[in-house]
């Protein structure tokens, strides 16, 4: 129940990408946690993949491009 709190937070005061790349941080980081301290998951190349794609999109997503706008003349030449 406190699940669907949390996300119905989440989606009120961001959108639904962000929840869903927030989902996809957290099962990357609930697999950390759970290789390093509970020792009771194997990560295949399949993860380590799809880790690296989440976290490639996450990057992608927030990373703004600084755009250089070329100023038109008042005039229009044809």
């Amino acid at each position: 129940a406190i699940g669907g709190l949390i996300i119905a937070a989440v989606i009120k005061y961001a959108d639904n990408i962000i929840k869903g790349f927030a989902t996809s941080l957290s099962i990357i980081l609930s697999s950390a946690v759970s290789y390093f301290i509970l020792n009771d998951f194997i990560p295949s190349l399949f993860f380590f993949i799809g880790a690296m794609l989440v976290i490639t999109a996450t990057f992608l997503y927030g990373w703004e491009r600084k755009v250089k706008l070329i100023p038109l003349n008042d005039q229009v030449r044809i």
